[in-house]
């Protein structure tokens, strides 16, 4: 069966035809035909153009018709106005696959051609581009672009969504003895976007590092899924443009979208796994730095130099970094010093001296990489007129290629350093020249290893999702989208939040000053004053908020001066009201300013920052994507722009971190929860010891469904919503059958736990883990990726698991992968076919169309239940051990 990925049509095609080929010098038809056949390529080339018979020693052909061959690839390069004709023929053709390259103004690009490319998407076809350079295969020798020279062939996967800088890319690579499993330029990514190739590259066994750079984000979901699925495994460097103000109408017109802030933009990636650079140039260090493929493991650095002050700055350039050195042993420091004579030996960086001969040095090197508390070495080094780098170089570099510990070397100097880098890259050892260059590859390795430990460790898992407490913020939504309004009356925005759990004050609507004095007396001075209208959502901003009102007098002023306002922002005289609300003191409470928002392409975000008086002082707001974990809220709560506030100082005691969490998870749970509202502020929380209370709020809606749906589509990092669970019945009592949570992975790790050696090796065929790691990994892993359900016992506290299944989706994008065990004193009841039909319902949903499943021949169980349920039997061709069982599933159903 063919599990590869659904791309690997536009890389390894049988068939390749040209339309628009041509011998004409310098045109696009010459220089696309010349690349293809000039590389070693597999696939049987067709040139297609009706001007010549042949060109050099191939026929040429007038139509695609005319090659009366299946295609599995067609390159596109004539003129626009003939797209439309030619994607016709290709769809009569049952063409799988199609380049669209570029040259030409966006502008030629018509609604027909647009029209046409809906056509072919929706008939399964493939489509690069528009106005794509194209792309390389280094491995095949493969070169469908414009790219004049093929790059060496190496395990670096390369996405660029700028053609001009690729060639940049490849130079920066190469001149660091990179090489290239993937070259690919996206072009407009109206049919296979970024999230598309970098999914290729993630799955791809050949592709070891994969380097980015990106403007837009077309698909920021799957894009987000795939740099996660493949920062698991191997770095992904990126590099970012548009950060700022002067570029963002740039990427709009190089794109046609606007995309979110930067700030919102890094936290997604960095959330992903993706690593950062700020520039071009960065991407040298980066991929050098990544060729090692050896972990710095806890960031107990060691680091050796040849002179005084190279010490001082590489400290300061490692703490800018936020790289940890090692502490020197004691036993270790009387070493250096009596043995290597070194005069400061408790110091890291070690200073060896200007006048350390490379013997030395190399010795220093060796013990250092030998002491238990090291993770890795920076050796950095002066260029010394006494001393030549190069023997330097040719001292360590022995004792660097035995090591099992990374070492990274810095120079500094000018034209004398140049031997000794070329020496050492030559031996296959990272030389970088300058500290600050070295200090960027080891942050990076840190960042990418730290990401690696944290997705197998065992996290606190995301809140539980409960959808019961939001029926009474959805009728006043729906009120509201009935009323034609986008915006909440302030009572009804705290109303909301009453109905998710928040406490607030009250507040009472007056539509005449008679009612606002009457409202007031019932409410007790004093009171805050606020226009209300459903076209203005912050009064504050113009001027349409009295605070501190304390008496009737004070009041009809506020109240005349409020109708002034209005009158100045355009609201009626019959429209005009004001909310009436309790003013609170508390003397050691804080203000502060909470809330969730959508963001432009990410979704919907929760944020904490200063509010109140100060809250439009510029202070820093911190915010995480919905849904958060309660991990996830105290991290926010211990950020330096907020952790101050919150923390005890002066007399003033720490506010209630608790009841601060519990504020942000209900806005988390909101957004996940209610599509339909596009924010809410509360500004001010008033929050101290005991209390958090809702003073004032705002909120939006938009024309978004009330209720999510079932994968969440308006969320960027996808979640595992609440379903009602299936209660199933028979020898085996009753059980309960429903999807996993996350909030399941004790239970899990204690089913795991509790499996037979037998039951273990069944399921996951001698696989080396623990059952933490598999919990974690069945529970926390993407779902749009895969699908886990669970069995368990109808307890109201613990329910304990009892049987698990789940698939995960294969490479081609089509089948997907299952297995399923069934605890011990629960197996042969007949549970297994109800965890199946499960699976395959929930895979009939999805579009899928086959699932599959490895069974071991002495599973006989497994294969007589496979054999009934219709799945037919193959050998598994890698393992005569092992039976792979396939259903097909449904083509209308996909559909």
């Amino acid at each position: 069966m063919d599990f590869r990925h659904y791309l690997n049509v536009l890389f390894n095609p049988k068939s390749i035809a040209v339309v628009g080929a041509s011998e004409k010098a310098g045109s696009l038809g010459t220089t696309m035909w010349e690349h293809l056949t000039a590389g070693h390529g597999a696939a049987n080339l067709f040139a297609i153009n009706p001007k010549y018979k042949t060109l050099g020693s191939y026929k040429c052909y007038p139509t695609l018709s005319a090659v009366k061959q299946s295609l599995d690839l067609v390159v596109i390069v004539c003129p626009p106005e003939h797209y439309v004709k030619i994607l016709t023929a290709a769809l009569e053709e049952k063409v799988k696959a199609v380049l669209l390259c570029g040259g030409f103004p966006k502008t030629e690009l018509t609604e027909d051609f647009y029209n046409k490319l809906d056509e072919c998407k929706k008939a399964g076809m493939y489509i690069v581009g528009p106005q794509s350079l194209g792309y390389l295969y280094p491995p095949a020798a493969l070169n469908v672009s414009f790219l004049p020279h093929m790059p060496m062939a190496g395990n670096i996967g390369l996405i660029s969504q700028s053609p001009g800088l690729v060639h940049t890319i490849i130079n920066i690579a190469s001149s660091c003895k990179g090489g290239f499993s993937y070259v690919i330029d996206p072009g407009l990514e109206y049919s296979l976007t970024t999230a598309d190739y970098i999914d290729l590259l993630a799955q791809d066994n050949q592709t070891q590092c994969i380097v980015l750079y990106v403007e837009n984000f077309k698909d920021p979901r799957r894009m987000l899924s795939a740099i996660r699925l493949a920062a698991k495994n191997k770095p992904v460097i990126l590099l970012k443009g548009g950060k700022s103000s002067l570029s963002g109408d740039i990427v709009i017109n190089n794109n046609g979208r606007p995309q979110d802030h930067h700030d919102v933009i890094e936290k997604a990636l960095k959330r992903s796994g993706a690593l950062l650079l700020d520039s071009i140039y960065d991407l040298s260090y980066a991929i050098q730095a990544f060729s090692l493929r050896k972990a710095f493991f806890d960031g107990a650095l060691y680091s050796i130099v040849n002179s005084k002050g190279l010490d001082t700055l590489v400290a300061d350039t490692m703490g800018a970094y936020g790289i940890v050195p090692a502490v020197i042993p004691p036993e270790a420091a009387e070493v250096i010093s009596t043995k290597f004579k070194v005069l400061f030996p408790f110091a890291n960086p070690i200073n060896v001296g200007v006048d350390a001969s490379p013997k030395i040095i190399s010795q220093i090197l060796d013990f250092s990489l030998k002491q238990e508390n090291c993770s890795g070495v920076l050796l950095a080094f002066v260029s010394n007129p006494l001393i030549s780098p190069v023997e330097i170089a040719k001292a360590i570099a022995p004792i660097i290629k035995q090591a099992s510990k990374p070492v990274i070397t810095a120079w500094l100097g000018s034209h004398e350093i140049e031997p000794a880098i070329k020496y050492l890259l030559t031996n296959g050892i990272l030389a970088l020249e300058g500290i600050k260059n070295a200090c960027l590859s080891v942050s990076l390795t840190e960042k990418f290893f730290n990401f690696r430990k944290s997705q197998s460790a065992l996290s606190v898992p995301p809140q539980s999702l409960s959808d019961r407490n939001f029926a009474g913020a959805r009728k006043i939504i729906q009120q509201a989208k009935k009323e034609d309004r986008n915006i909440l009356y302030d009572e009804e925005a705290k109303r909301l939040l009453a109905s998710i759990g928040f406490e607030t004050t009250a507040s009472l609507y007056a539509g005449s000053l008679g009612e606002t004095i009457e409202a007031s007396k019932a409410l007790g001075f004093p009171v805050a004053l606020k226009i209300r209208s459903d076209g203005i959502l912050s009064k504050s901003d113009i001027g349409g908020v009295i605070l501190g009102i304390r008496n009737e007098k004070e009041l009809r002023n506020a109240y005349k001066a409020l109708q002034t306002k209005a009158g100045e922002n355009h609201i009626p005289e019959e429209d005009f009201a004001v909310t009436i609300q309790r003013t609170l003191s508390d003397a050691y409470a804080r203000e502060l300013k909470v809330g969730m928002r959508n963001t432009k392409q990410f979704g919907p975000v929760v944020y904490i920052g200063v509010g109140g008086l100060y809250g439009d002082l510029g202070f820093k707001e911190e915010f995480n994507f919905a849904p958060i974990s309660k991990s996830d809220a105290l991290q926010l709560l211990e950020a330096p722009s907020i952790s101050k506030l919150l923390s005890a100082y002066k007399g003033f005691p720490e506010v209630n971190k608790e009841l601060l969490c519990t504020a942000l998870l209900r806005l988390s749970q909101a957004a996940v929860s209610i599509p339909a509202l596009k924010s809410i502020e509360i500004d001010p929380l008033l929050v101290g010891p005991d209390s958090a209370i809702v003073l004032d709020a705002h909120a939006a809606i938009w024309d978004k469904p009330l209720r999510p749906s079932a994968k969440a589509e308006h969320l960027v990092f996808p979640t595992v919503l609440s379903k009602p669970a299936k209660k199933i019945s028979g020898d085996f009592g009753e059980l309960l059958l429903r999807q996993a949570q996350p909030a399941d992975i004790e239970g899990f790790t204690n089913y795991i736990t509790n499996l037979s050696e037998s039951s273990m090796r069944l399921r996951f065929h001698g696989l080396s883990t623990t059952p933490e790691e598999i919990a974690a990994r069945a529970l926390t892993n993407d779902p749009d990726r895969s699908y886990t359900i669970i069995l368990t016992e109808p307890s109201k506290t613990r329910p304990a698991v009892v049987g698990e299944a789940t698939f995960s989706l294969l490479p081609n994008g089509k089948s997907a992968e299952f297995g399923i065990s069934i605890a011990d004193n629960y197996q042969r009841k007949g549970l297994s076919k109800f965890l199946m039909a499960a699976l395959e319902e929930e895979a009939l949903s999805r579009g899928l169309t086959e699932l599959v499943g490895y069974v071991l021949k002495d599973n006989g169980g497994m294969s007589k239940m496979m054999q009934k349920r219709g799945y037919s039997q193959t050998e598994d061709e890698t393992d005569p051990h092992i039976n792979l069982f396939s259903l097909e599933l449904p083509e209308e159903a996909a559909d």
